[in-house]
């Protein structure tokens, strides 16, 4: 059985910390982690303030770095994440963003994550982004969702038996099941992926982990989990929710309109 995030957490950090030492000067160690953790960091805001342009920044950062060193597990996993955002903003924002754009932004996306596959094919993260992502690329061209629907299914339960400790693992697959047909599970079943992502997230809070490691996805998994509480009309439930996603993100806008939305309705039923 595989131990997940925490033990690929491990083997990247190692590898780009520790391994790495045997093949470059100290000083040339040092600045490749100065310069992991600046491309880290602006993730993180671009994530947090949900900027398209910022994402892209962020994904060009780790890109460079990655002509450094392109075999590199911990260097492709960012890309992966940052290039997968890129197009889950893009989603979102569809009606604004060029067709041209988001096709190339895809196809980015989709070579990022084959990379860090073929680096490391157990990296359940790496198998529920692509899941993802196959679903970002059906909605796309929805005409492909015969031949596309498939890959995603393997890649969802590859991501499960793979990360089933990891909440970035469930976050992902609850979104996918959230936004997708019901055919996917619905929201029901996105409950029990977010609801699972909300209780390995918290475990991950109280461990003793890494300042570096991956941590995102919080936020978003309990503003979505308030989403469903207001469908069934649970205000009060939902509210709770969105005060402790606002306290992880204080930058999210999403959260900040559904709390002035149901405080103005007057909280729950």
């Amino acid at each position: 059985m595989h131990s997940g995030a925490k033990k690929d957490r491990c083997r990247w950090f190692g590898r780009f910390l520790v391994l790495g030492l045997c093949t470059c000067s100290h000083g040339a160690v040092a600045q490749g982690t100065n310069d992991l953790q600046s491309a880290i960091l602006t993730f993180r805001k671009a994530s947090d303030d949900w900027s398209g342009e910022e994402l892209l920044q962020a994904t060009d950062g780790f890109a460079s770095l990655l002509k450094q060193d392109p075999t590199s597990p911990l260097l492709q996993y960012w890309h992966g994440v940052a290039s997968v955002h890129c197009c889950l903003h893009q989603q979102g924002n569809a009606d604004t963003v060029d067709k041209k754009q988001r096709s190339r932004n895809l196809k980015r996306a989709h070579d990022s994550l084959t990379r860090l596959l073929k680096l490391d094919p157990e990296n359940g993260e790496a198998h529920a982004m692509m899941a993802t992502l196959t679903g970002l690329q059906i909605a796309a061209r929805p005409w492909t969702g015969i031949a596309r629907g498939p890959s995603a299914d393997r890649s969802t339960k590859r991501a499960l038996a793979l990360g089933m400790e990891n909440p970035r693992v469930h976050y992902l697959i609850g979104s996918n099941c959230f936004h997708g047909p019901s055919m996917l599970g619905g929201w029901e079943q996105a409950r029990e992926h977010f609801e699972e992502a909300e209780r390995l997230y918290q475990k991950e809070l109280e461990s003793n982990r890494d300042e570096w490691a991956p941590g995102w996805g919080y936020s978003s998994c309990l503003f979505f989990l308030a989403r469903i509480l207001e469908e069934e009309g649970r205000n009060e439930e939902a509210i709770a929710y969105l005060e402790r996603a606002q306290r992880i993100n204080p930058a999210d806008e999403r959260v900040q309109r559904s709390l002035q939305r149901l405080s103005a309705q007057g909280g729950g039923t």
